[in-house]
């Protein structure tokens, strides 16, 4: 049981750091830094300790994650250790830090060609962009998985009160959380998606996690155009933005879920984008 604790509070200093560290880093650490190796480590031992798992697929095969999260984590591991094993190769030696002096040949060992004529973009500088988008979404989706473990193991040790669910406009509040009554209800009226993050902005409560990792499968799925660009799309997201509430949180959690991308198209094409020139 102290181990137990100790793991719970381990898990919460871990997500409130998570909420204010960033993936945009020029030369990111490989191993240590946001969305790295180590937000892999420390998911899996979360989830070793809470779930017992033996194996990563036990995440899926457990419906302890959804199939995206799984697909994220699974992708995020792959690249991340692509990178950090060139870097062994080139440097000779243990070697975690992405330093400028070595981002286009560890571009070019992992293959990544040079972008297109109206790009101009050095390979150095396409590796970053997809070590942003990589890291970014793997950070996402180790904070969801996360989170569930942080739940799971305060109801393990009676540290949270039982609370009977009560309906707030359409949606489940339990335990500050608010939860989608059946995931067939965003099938259904797909701009629930969104809707559910104003409700929780109203409240002053956070989209639950299991909920957050049904929106990130969903999305590409049924928020299209016409969803995002509809006439209440359009008011709840104003909505959103104007309300001074938590206005930024609101917007990262869209951003971190994809449906930003669907509201304002435009935001796709800076999403990773690599500045140098710090002036």
């Amino acid at each position: 049981k102290r181990i137990q604790t100790d793991i719970l509070r381990s898990i919460g200093e871990w997500m409130e750091g998570s909420e204010i560290s960033t993936v945009y880093r020029l030369e990111p650490n490989i191993k240590t830094g946001p969305g790295g190796l180590r937000t892999l480590h420390e998911t899996w031992w979360a989830a070793r300790v809470v779930w017992d798992i033996r194996e990563w697929d036990e995440l899926l095969y457990g419906a302890k994650v959804s199939q995206h999260d799984f697909e994220v984590l699974a992708s995020g591991r792959e690249f991340m250790q692509s990178v950090r094993l060139a870097l062994h190769v080139l440097c000779g030696r243990r070697q975690d830090v992405l330093r400028f002096d070595v981002q286009d040949q560890v571009a070019e060992l992992l293959g990544i060609a040079k972008g297109g004529d109206t790009k101009q973009q050095q390979p150095g500088d396409i590796l970053l962009e997809q070590y942003y988008r990589q890291a970014k979404q793997l950070k996402a989706a180790a904070t969801r998985i996360q989170e569930r473990c942080y739940q799971a193991l305060k109801e393990k040790l009676g540290k949270t009160r039982k609370q009977a669910p009560r309906d707030v406009d359409g949606f489940l509040l339990k335990n500050n959380r608010l939860f989608v009554k059946s995931v067939e209800d965003f099938y259904s009226e797909p701009l629930e998606l969104l809707r559910i993050f104003r409700v929780a902005q109203r409240n002053r409560v956070r989209v639950a996690p299991e909920t957050r990792m049904a929106i990130a499968e969903l999305v590409p799925k049924v928020f299209d155009e016409a969803v995002a660009q509809s006439a209440d799309g359009v008011k709840l997201f104003g909505d959103i933005l104007t309300d001074p509430r938590d206005g930024i949180a609101s917007l990262e959690a869209l951003h971190d879920l994809g449906l930003l991308e669907r509201l304002l198209p435009e935001f796709s094409n800076v999403i990773g984008l690599v500045q140098r020139d710090m002036y």
